[in-house]
């Protein structure tokens, strides 16, 4: 097939997705405003020009220049298939391209906090959703969302992001990693890889810090990713005293991730709001307990006592003690860990989904011919 995707080219979700058809010797089209390294050599990347500018507001003024672009591409290489990846604007740019079959695949904030910002996002999420052939979703919440949008149930198909669980194992654990973060041998390693951004609410976490660092001092933090608020929460770090305790180390490709997150003890994630999180069923693929807010995406693969701790948002004492419980309970960890696997195995593996993806591609094109 010759696939086309529209989707934010600087994401690791889309470099997923079109590296998995391109090395399955798909024909893989990208069309995106930005890019940045990871796709797969054979992708077919065009750019979409930043016309006026890429400042957060004056960006939108590029929209006419990219619809008329991005259809211009489209008309030119004639794909089989054409897939938006989050819903504004890249779901509603490929839905006025009138190009079929067309699907749109939800990822999380698009669905679940876009249309609420404003009535104009949402009549623009209808109209992609009445639009589209299928809609992939990732989790109960989104699917719910779509439906309360105007999302026909018969385009409904469920995907989980997915793991690549040869990759992201218990095997890839490596005691050396302490060395290289300046911590003991006897140091327990707490693990958070969430963007550094509002909607991901770090300050929770910084908050129980000093709570558990009060019954073990030794702990090390490890906070991954980047964003606005990194120089904030480093800052909030020295208010609170834990600075020596905190190891930030940006971004991580996905084989260093995989040995960061197998070398830690527990996983921490604080989100407000999550359709299905990537970063943790990575951790759970490691064998990694997981602490979570009780966001429904975070409490479709954690359920609390069972492979994890599920805390209510902003409980900061709850956090604290639930982190201090696991580093206390080897047994437990390693219990959880192992749950936390099985069902990644048995739901989430990167290659099943995407086979099912693949599928369903297929079955729209063959669709589309029959009927054309």
């Amino acid at each position: 097939m010759k696939i086309c995707l529209i989707g934010p080219g600087d994401s690791i979700h889309l470099h997923r997705w079109a590296n998995f058809f391109a090395q399955r010797e798909h024909e893989v089209h990208v069309i995106c405003p930005k890019i940045a390294e990871g796709f797969d050599e054979s992708v077919h990347v065009h750019l979409l020009d930043w016309t006026i500018s890429s400042r957060k507001y004056l960006k939108l003024v590029n929209a006419p220049v990219w619809l008329y672009q991005m259809r211009k591409t489209i008309k030119k290489m004639s794909p089989d298939i054409v897939d938006g990846h989050f819903l504004i604007p890249y779901g509603y740019f490929a839905a006025l391209s009138n190009f079929h079959p067309f699907v749109l695949t939800a990822w999380g904030s698009d669905i679940l906090l876009a249309p609420k910002k404003s009535r104009l996002f949402r009549a623009f999420h209808t109209y992609s959703l009445r639009k589209a052939d299928t809609v992939f979703y990732n989790s109960a919440a989104a699917r719910a969302m779509l439906v309360e949008l105007g999302a026909p149930l018969s385009k409904l198909r469920f995907y989980a992001h997915g793991v690549d669980t040869s990759q992201f194992n218990p095997s890839k654990r490596n005691a050396s990693l302490k060395l290289l973060l300046d911590a003991s041998e006897t140091s327990p390693i707490i693990i958070c890889i969430r963007s550094l951004q509002p909607i991901y609410n770090h300050t929770m976490l910084f908050q129980a810090i000093p709570r558990v660092l009060k019954h073990n001092p030794e702990t090390i933090f490890i906070i991954g990713g980047d964003g606005i608020l990194k120089e904030s929460l480093i800052n909030m770090g020295s208010r609170l005293g834990v600075s020596k305790s905190l190891r930030f180390v940006g971004q991580l490709e996905h084989p260093t991730l995989a040995t960061f997150l197998a070398s830690s003890d527990v996983y921490v994630s604080t989100s407000f709001s999550d359709s299905t999180s990537l970063s943790l069923q990575e951790a759970m693929s490691c064998e990694l307990a997981p602490v979570v807010t009780d966001v429904p995406g975070n409490m479709e693969w954690v359920t609390d006592g069972k492979n994890g701790f599920v805390v209510h948002t902003n409980e900061v004492e709850m956090l604290a003690q639930k982190i201090i419980d696991l580093l206390q309970d080897q047994n437990k960890r390693h219990e959880f860990g192992k749950r936390c696997r099985k069902i990644i195995l048995s739901r989430a593996d990167y290659y099943t989904e995407m086979e099912k993806v693949e599928t369903h591609y297929a079955s729209l094109v063959s669709k589309h011919r029959s009927v054309n």
